[in-house]
């Protein structure tokens, strides 16, 4: 038997080798031209245009932009002739227009192979056009020569060579993808080892590596944002506030908000540490308890160490998980919450994986209100393993119970719950409500979105709910036969994950625009694959997750579909590619089977995060633009923090100052008369100024309201000025004298 396996090997190395040597044809474009009218030679009867080019292959076409140049839609054949440089006709082509769209190459194949290395004319000629309808060929206006492309006749290793000549960045994309991978997953593969270092098992350093990968990555971007925009990140701090200062943290303004985090939020107040960068250090560990939990749970399910751990890295370096998880606001919180109830419940053949289950889905309630879906599927499916025994519903239920109830012990003080109700959502003008089927169907779109640039920034993500179905249904045949373990399913996608890593690399050569669209629509039929064989083979753990995951989607689909708001279906997208990548390879009895595999997740992972890295700093550059108004506001309340007296701001700019200066010293000038100052009296304006005992005002650029300072110089002073790094937008503060 060995020697068969030699000679296989043998087989598949020489024909390798015969595969390198093929022949084929590549397209190199020598020039583009220029992308206006006028630069286009005008071709009819005898006029000729000339180029020179240097050859080093056989050339066996050529390529130009012909264009109709007056629109005359009566289009000649434009001949191609190839010469030496003494005019001797070597070889000729004609190129139809009728074949092509304006502004793209139309090639010829010429009618012998001019196998001469050196330099050679081409000369192109339209003897059949007329003044009247004359073909325009196009040239770079500034060094006149003609928008050229050749064929060339290369051998395979031949065109790797001029490719990467010739696409120098792609090529070394390329190369870093696949050197990067290789060695990713080569780490990857330290993971079979039985060994201990210092007591720990590789395995768990691999852990602790990733761990600290994913707080490096978020701690880089998180010292790049400077503020904060939208409201929610502020009523999460006003909201926690609200509890130390005796206020209301049920009030109708924070009905939106669970009050989970803003207690999480308390220890902020201590002065030790600033607000926001204390929220965001929540979501931080949040996100990185994500990223060691998924490998966990994934090795629970007995996916092998290498893959699972390679679960874990792709949710490190997944952009959106990575960019959400530097923002002070519930999303990543909730996701790991939901990725640590899912856990629990596999232990819940342990007595406190079912007390856990509770307290973690009644957190995960607290975080988000739609959290009760979670409950609503996780618990009956603890309770019906468990043969709805009366301990088992009792000592999983009162901890969520208890946790749920938290809003209503207080409602006999504050007089509310916070809850949101039927017709608080149904009032609220910044969420996109499904009323119909066809609302829903609309709705679709934003999950489908969110299924294509989950891996990578694309601008077209195709059908991908369509392709997600599909993976599921191969993955139930798939898992099927992976179950019962028939002979020939090995032999069958035994190297499929080579089939892969090859649409991987090609992707990354063609970089186009529609090759990354289905590279997204592979990855998620992938994802469906994984999911649909789980189904089959781990049915009493999946189709209760599944369930839950089913019902966030409609949850979120039917009230707001954002990206952001799918997050936590991230971790569990992660574990369907890996479980995919696990059915689809022979990995229990092929050798090279494992070997593809591995090294497909760590080109995979290589990819995603060289992708999220390039797409970040723009992220970030954005983001700061957006927040430049509360940047500077924020430095403007920090600056007055230890000045006492009231502080006026506009309205709509209060939430930074409300946050530092707390609603007590904070006083809004309304928007109704920042937008119609100009009815306004300084009189009128002093008599607010006041009504309210303002002592400082914090005027912006971005809303300039207090003109009466201008008109009135000597009534008040000028303390300071703040800038944002990134706008043009100011922050100054005055100190009222009158």
């Amino acid at each position: 038997m060995k020697w068969i396996k030699w000679l296989i090997g043998l087989g598949i190395g020489c024909g390798a080798i015969l595969l390198l040597l093929m022949p084929v044809k590549y397209y190199r474009i020598v020039s583009e031209g220029t992308d206006v009218y006028e630069a286009h030679y005008v071709l009819y009867g005898d006029r000729t245009q000339k180029q020179v080019v240097q050859i080093e292959h056989e050339l066996v076409g050529i390529g130009a932009i012909v264009v109709d140049f007056r629109r005359s839609q009566n289009m000649k054949p434009v001949a191609v002739t190839v010469k030496t440089l003494d005019g001797e006709v070597m070889s000729r082509g004609e190129i139809i227009l009728e074949q092509a769209a304006d502004d793209s190459f139309v090639w010829t194949a010429l009618s012998d192979g001019v196998d001469r290395r050196g330099e050679v004319v081409i000369e192109f000629k339209a003897p059949q056009a007329q003044v009247k309808n004359p073909m325009g060929l196009r040239f770079e206006k500034e060094s006149g020569r003609v928008a050229l492309g050749l064929v060339e006749k290369v051998t395979v290793a031949q065109r790797i060579v001029i490719w990467t000549k010739d696409h120098q960045e792609r090529s070394f994309r390329v190369m870093l993808v696949v050197a990067g991978g290789s060695l990713v997953a080569f780490i990857l593969s330290l993971a079979s080892s039985q060994r201990n270092i210092f007591r720990l098992s590789v395995t768990t350093w691999l852990i602790i590596g990733l761990a600290i990968i994913a707080l490096l990555v978020r701690l880089r971007t998180a010292v790049q944002v400077e503020s904060v925009f939208g409201g929610d990140a502020f009523n999460y701090l006003i909201q926690s506030r609200a509890w130390l200062d005796g206020a209301n943290p049920f009030a109708e303004e924070f009905r939106r908000k669970a009050p989970f985090l803003p207690l999480l939020l308390l220890p902020a107040w201590l002065g030790v540490i600033d607000p926001i960068v204390w929220g965001r250090i929540i979501s931080i560990i949040a996100g990185v308890g994500a990223v060691v939990m998924l490998p966990r749970l994934l090795m629970f399910l007995q996916v092998p160490r290498q893959l699972a751990i390679g679960a874990g890295l792709l949710l490190a370096v997944n952009r959106n998980f990575w960019w959400e998880s530097v923002h002070g606001l519930a999303n990543t919180l909730y996701a790991a919450l939901i990725l640590g109830a899912v856990y629990a419940f596999m232990l819940q053949r342990k007595k406190y994986g079912r007390y856990l289950v509770g307290v973690l889905v009644g957190l995960t309630t607290l975080t988000r209100w739609e959290g009760g879906a979670v409950a609503a599927v996780l618990l009956p499916a603890v309770w019906i393993w468990h043969r709805l025994n009366i301990k088992t519903i009792i000592y999983t239920g009162w901890p969520a119970l208890a946790l749920v109830a938290i809003p209503f012990v207080f409602w006999p003080i504050t007089g509310e719950t916070g809850m949101r109700t039927m017709s608080d959502i149904a009032g609220d003008g910044g969420l996109k409500l499904a009323y119909s089927w066809g609302d829903f169907v609309g709705n679709l779109k934003g999950l489908e979105l969110f299924l294509g640039r989950n891996w990578i920034l694309v601008e077209a993500v195709g059908e991908q709910l369509w392709w997600l179905a599909g993976g599921l249904s191969i993955g139930l045949i798939l898992g099927f036969l992976h179950r019962n373990q028939f002979r020939f399913y090995g032999r069958l996608v035994r190297f499929m994950p080579y089939i892969l890593l090859l649409i991987l690399i090609v992707v990354l050569i063609e970089s186009s625009r529609e090759s990354y669209k289905y590279l997204t629509m592979v990855l998620t039929a992938l994802t469906g694959i994984g999911w649909g064989a789980t189904l089959v083979i781990k049915p009493k753990f999946s189709i209760p997750v599944g369930l839950m995951l089913i019902g966030q989607v409609l949850v979120i689909t039917m009230i707001l579909p954002k990206s952001r708001y799918y997050l936590q279906l991230i971790p569990f997208l992660c574990a369907g590619v890996i479980f995919g990548l696990w059915i689809i390879g022979d990995w229990r009895r092929s050798y090279v089977s494992r070997v593809g595999t591995v090294l497909l997740v760590g080109v995979f992972s290589m990819l995603i995060y060289l992708d999220s890295a390039r797409a970040m700093p723009g992220t970030i550059s954005g983001f700061n633009e957006k927040s430049g108004n509360h940047t500077v506001i924020i430095q403007a309340s920090k600056y007055l923090l230890d000045l006492p007296g009231n502080v006026a701001v506009v309205e709509e700019s209060d939430l930074p100052a409300r946050v530092y200066l707390t609603l007590e010293r904070t006083r809004i000038f309304p928007i109704e008369w920042a937008e119609n100052m100009e009815d306004l009296t300084d009189e009128e304006i002093y008599g607010w100024l006041k009504a309210f005992n303002i002592i400082y005002i914090i005027e912006t650029t971005a809303q300039p309201v207090f003109d009466i300072i201008e008109r009135h110089p000597d009534d008040f002073e000028f303390m300071e000025k703040f800038s944002s790094g990134y706008t043009e937008e100011e922050a100054m503060v005055y100190k009222v004298k009158k």
